[in-house]
């Protein structure tokens, strides 16, 4: 299995493509973050409140595929560009 992050603006979607094809997918918190599937090899993460959550992605046979570690964070690009 392989785990990766992903940082995520708040509000904000992130595609992740799957290298086989998932059967179930779980989160560990869905009030920050949701996981909608578009096609068995593709997914789309959304973020829904500034936290951390985990995501899984299983194979039909069970076996783990992706192990995603998600944060939701506000984005200050506006700010910073202000500042």
């Amino acid at each position: 299995p392989v785990s990766e992050s992903l940082n995520l603006p708040l509000g904000q979607a992130a595609v992740v493509h799957l290298p086989v094809e998932a059967g179930d997918v779980m989160v560990a918190n869905q009030g920050v973050a949701d996981a909608v599937v578009r096609t068995t090899t593709r997914a789309v993460i959304l973020g829904q409140a500034v936290g951390r959550t985990n995501i899984f992605f299983f194979a039909p046979d069970g076996q783990l595929i992706l192990d995603l570690d998600v944060r939701v964070e506000r984005d200050l690009t506006a700010l910073s560009d202000a500042l």
